[in-house]
């Protein structure tokens, strides 16, 4: 599954209240955000967001690696 997928896939679950279901699958999304952070656009950034303040554990070092991500671009 793709990086665009997984999101859509996450962001789906965190709507209907049902984040918490896929406990491995914030570290696979944190991970491939560490490799490839300069694919992600604001759109996806955002969701990144919402996925983080939404999971039932806070990763306050993925939200400052997001941060500084945001801040490169503008």
């Amino acid at each position: 599954m793709g990086i665009t997928a997984g999101l859509e896939f996450a962001e789906f679950f965190r709507q209907i209240g049902l984040w918490n279901w896929n406990l491995n699958l914030m570290g696979q999304i944190h991970r491939h955000f560490e490799r490839n952070s300069i694919d992600y656009e604001m759109p996806k950034l955002c969701t990144l967001v919402k996925l983080i303040g939404s999971n039932h554990r806070k990763d306050e070092g993925f939200l400052s690696l997001i941060e500084e991500t945001i801040n490169m671009r503008v």
